[in-house]
């Protein structure tokens, strides 16, 4: 069926609507929608889930510890950019220090997200094989920030929470009523 007056019979408005679900899908893409940047769709208030957290200038870390099994340690958690400057590149490494204070274990861990926007959030998990003589276990955690207000320029940071595990260090701050 042919309307009149459209002599593509309805082509040009499809192909229209294509062009615009294209350019939302890669823009979803650009912005770090659905390609390893994390949902923005998808953010939770990271107190709500973690028990612990720790701040540095650009960045803000909530975890939760557990021990699956008495050889393994595992730390999960999401950092949030707290900054209007690019967060990239974020790495973690958990030590298992012992009563010498010698690292006897550890493992690493990255950010699903490779660049983090002003308030988005992105999950990360580390586990540690536990060698049972660890008296803790210590976060070290370094990014990039891609800074406008320097005219772009990148700068790299490095920042360590010591006792990470512990049940009384690093508690999260919970909203009042």
């Amino acid at each position: 069926m042919r309307v009149t007056g459209d002599p593509g019979g309805g082509w040009a408005a499809a192909w229209a609507m294509i062009l615009v679900c294209l350019l939302i899908a890669g823009c979803r893409m650009a912005l770090g929608g659905d390609m390893g940047g994390g949902s923005w769709d998808s953010q939770i208030y990271p107190p709500a889930m973690f028990g612990s957290s720790v701040s540095a200038p650009d960045l803000t870390i909530y975890w939760n510890c557990a021990r699956p099994d008495p050889t393994l340690v595992q730390v999960d958690g999401v950092a949030q950019n707290t900054s209007g400057d690019h967060v990239r590149f974020v790495q973690f490494e958990v030590v298992g220090i012992d009563a010498g204070g010698k690292a006897v274990s550890g493992g690493q861990g990255s950010l699903r997200a490779t660049v983090l926007y002003l308030n988005q959030t992105s999950p990360f998990s580390i586990q540690a094989k536990s060698t049972g003589t660890e008296v803790r276990f210590d976060l070290y955690y370094r990014y990039q920030v891609q800074g406008f207000a320097d005219g772009g320029t990148g700068s790299g940071a490095g920042f360590f929470a010591r006792d990470v595990c512990s049940p009384t260090q690093h508690r999260a701050q919970r909203p009042g009523p």
